[in-house]
């Protein structure tokens, strides 16, 4: 599109890993403006010879800029390194964009985090064992960028796991204040630092955080670093409750006792729509002759939440919703009946595991 900028998240390295979007857009830039330093030069093979290239390595803010300034009308892509969201100093020109009324766009990318995660071979969130992930670097040259309450040895003391970005070249002050007074981790917590992910050099070392300032060293690198901590980096994980055939959710129903196949669950009912029954709005709907399970004269209603929602459970009965809107017939348990307290619905979803009611 003429004139637009597209920021785009290269990727954490390997040129494969940017994603089909940002190729397609480096394939029809007229200008790209990419960090050598970052960014590997393998990437650049998804755009076009006759591209005008600028290496941002050795450019300052207000030199990129002037080259917004300059193609007014060129497709411009502005590639960042992994996902321009994260450490990408990218608001400054979205700024600049906003108040030029230049239009623009953001491309995610593959952060080095999911590349560091994919080569340690780890889930980052292990049930029981950590369900929370900090990004976060250690406060160096640029430490007035840093806010006081955002300090390693306070998200040390939650035991999450950490993803600490921009901090190798300090290895003694990171294991410090990894191991600080209130840290929840120890020395042997595991750690893994991982250099240059998925480029062609990647190197893995897995270590603990009792090591973590000389493993650090012994790789030789400062920059282009990841160092991820934490207990979930090692051990075998609890069952997770998602796959379990004792749960049930949105698309699925308990399993069936002694058996562990999944069932489909049906449409689901919002929990505002029991509310909506409650509030003395069923006088919308009109009863039904049930067919099916539960032949015979039944109450059914089929609940509207702000107009329309569909039913909860599985197509046993027919419902006609009849609300001067357009008639609409949906499938739908015959199953419902509402008496005192409109205990029934409730009564019934705990039965059948059915989620959904707010329950």
């Amino acid at each position: 599109m003429s004139g637009l900028i597209s920021f785009i998240g290269a990727g954490p390295g390997a040129a494969d890993l940017i994603t089909i979007r940002g190729a397609d857009r480096l394939r029809t830039a007229d200008v790209v403006i990419w960090a050598s330093s970052l960014v590997p030069e393998e990437v650049l093979t998804h755009a076009r010879p006759s591209a005008s290239i600028h290496d941002s390595a050795t450019m300052t803010l207000e030199d990129v800029l002037s080259v917004y300034e300059d193609h007014a009308d060129a497709a411009i892509v502005r590639l960042h390194s992994g996902d321009p969201a994260i450490y990408g100093a990218i608001q400054e020109q979205l700024d600049w964009c906003l108040a030029h009324e230049r239009s623009f766009e953001i491309v995610p990318g593959v952060s080095s985090l999911a590349a560091a995660a994919a080569v340690v071979e780890r889930e980052l969130t292990i049930p029981q064992v950590a369900q929370s992930v900090v990004i976060t670097r250690l406060a160096s040259r640029t430490s007035t960028s840093m806010p006081e309450r955002e300090t390693l040895q306070a998200f040390a003391a939650t035991g999450c796991t950490l993803a600490v970005f921009l901090s190798a070249a300090r290895p003694t002050a990171l294991q410090e204040e990894l191991l600080g007074p209130a840290s929840a981790y120890g020395p042997e917590t595991p750690a893994a630092i991982v250099v240059r992910a998925s480029w062609p050099d990647e190197q893995v070392v897995r270590t603990t955080i009792g090591n973590l300032a000389d493993a650090l060293v012994e790789t030789g690198a400062t920059t282009t670093v990841l160092v991820l901590v934490g207990p979930a980096l090692a051990g075998a994980a609890p069952r997770s409750l998602l796959y379990s055939p004792a749960f049930a959710h949105k698309f699925r129903k308990r399993s069936r006792a002694g058996t562990t196949t999944g069932r489909a669950a049906g449409f689901v009912v919002a929990a505002g729509a029991l509310a909506v029954a409650a509030a003395g709005t069923l006088d919308r709907f009109a009863p039904v002759e049930a067919d099916g399970v539960g032949r015979g004269a039944i109450w059914g209603y089929y609940l509207a939440l702000a107009g329309k929602a569909p039913l909860i459970g599985h197509g046993v009965g027919s419902f006609v919703e009849l609300n001067q809107r357009q008639l609409t017939q949906a499938s739908a348990p015959a199953l419902w009946s509402f008496g005192a307290a409109h205990a029934a619905p409730v009564q019934l979803a705990l039965e059948t595991g059915w989620p959904g009611v707010g329950l």
